[in-house]
């Protein structure tokens, strides 16, 4: 089952309990599948098909791993295992964020996608980016039907760090509509038409997937009382990098999973911590260029610079290195100061030849003239 299915067998199976009588109209998930295949062989559904292999012939460039991965290049997955970052961003962020989708007369959904664009566009400086979207695929005769109808529309966009945040989520909202109504196209069948070579280690089209997660099951009626959900597992995602958004009363839930064969955990809270910084700045001012939005909040700022400066250490040196030099000769005159494969000096000698050509050019020369110097790779 998909989420909205989810959501109706419980509230099916709570109107069986009461003695509700359930719709026997509804379309069953199988009849709706065969509809689809007739679509398909009938030839009702080539302008979809031509939509999405335009779209991706030819396919964008594999998304470039981050700088922070584990490996250089990915490898052949042997089995799917996840590391995940999970945060509240709280109910003023989540506030901000709607109000500025208001502003922008878009949903913040179109919002949190033209953000995760910008944070590749940033991190990564690429343009050409392609990311697989969590779409319901469900017609009004489906709406009521369980089953797993979800699809993951494979957006391409071109982004351009000179471009208003504003524009880029208008841009955003309509790619979308346009790629929602051009959907129930299989995803092989796409594959196929694209000409889109399979990899072993690499999703094909996109490696990064956005969910947009709408209602909770925090309350789940049932004969007159209520189930509270508690927890559960996710199933293991084969992107490199899936990201979930998920509104919750009055805050949000953001989420990054990644491969671990891939990632971190340190690694998806600093990606976590970028998108956060990325949010906030984008819906304080969404006329902002892309490439002037920050992407750091103040403290991890503040933090790496104190790594950056290290301990103060105090080595006791004196201000020049010339004054060090002299300290060393004082203090080692008879201790070898260079030397090459057939002679060497200490350093008495080389004070003496430093003070014999200091004399020579301090009798012979004026201030401002140029002195030319040839030194052989000798001791001497």
């Amino acid at each position: 089952m998909d989420g909205i299915s989810m959501h109706l067998f419980p509230r099916d199976l709570n109107a069986v309990y009461m003695g509700h009588k359930l719709d026997s109209s509804l379309k069953q998930y199988i009849d709706i599948s065969v509809e689809e295949r007739r679509a398909i062989v009938s030839g009702q559904m080539d302008d979809r098909i031509s939509y999405w292999t335009k779209l991706h012939s030819p396919p964008a460039e594999i998304l470039p791993l981050f700088p922070f991965a584990r490996v250089k290049s990915p490898p052949i997955p042997k089995t799917y295992r996840n590391v995940e970052s999970l945060i509240d961003i709280g109910n003023h962020l989540s506030g901000q964020i709607k109000r500025a989708s208001q502003s922008l007369r878009i949903t913040p959904f179109y919002f949190y996608l033209a953000a995760l664009q910008t944070l590749f566009n940033r991190l990564l400086d690429v343009e050409d980016i392609c990311i697989g979207v969590a779409d319901a695929n469900r017609s009004e005769s489906s709406l009521q039907t369980i089953g797993f109808f979800l699809k993951l529309l494979s957006l391409r966009f071109n982004v351009q760090k000179n471009v208003k945040f504003s524009d880029l989520v208008a841009k955003t909202a309509q790619h979308c509509r346009t790629a929602q109504a051009n959907m129930r196209v299989p995803f092989d069948g796409i594959l196929d038409k694209a000409n889109v070579v399979r990899e072993p280690i690499n999703t094909p089209i996109f490696q990064v997937a956005m969910n947009y997660r709408q209602g909770n099951f925090s309350k789940i009626p049932l004969g007159g009382r209520n189930l509270e959900f508690k927890d559960g597992i996710d199933a293991q995602s084969p992107y490199d990098l899936a990201f979930s958004i998920t509104p919750n009363n009055d805050t949000t839930y953001v989420q990054i999973v990644a491969r671990e064969d891939l990632y971190t955990r340190e690694g998806t809270d600093t990606l976590l911590s970028a998108y956060m910084a990325l949010l906030h700045d984008a819906s304080g001012d969404v006329s902002k260029c892309l490439g002037s939005i920050n992407l750091y909040d103040q403290v991890g700022i503040d933090k790496a610079l104190s790594l950056g400066y290290g301990d103060v250490v105090d080595y006791d040196w004196p201000s020049t290195l010339t004054e060090k030099v002299d300290e060393t000769i004082k203090r080692y005159p008879h201790d070898v100061a260079v030397k090459d494969g057939t002679s060497q000096l200490i350093y008495g000698e080389v004070a003496a030849k430093v003070n014999g050509l200091a004399s020579i050019i301090q009798s012979q020369v004026r201030p401002g003239s140029p002195v030319a110097v040839l030194c052989e790779p000798t001791a001497s």
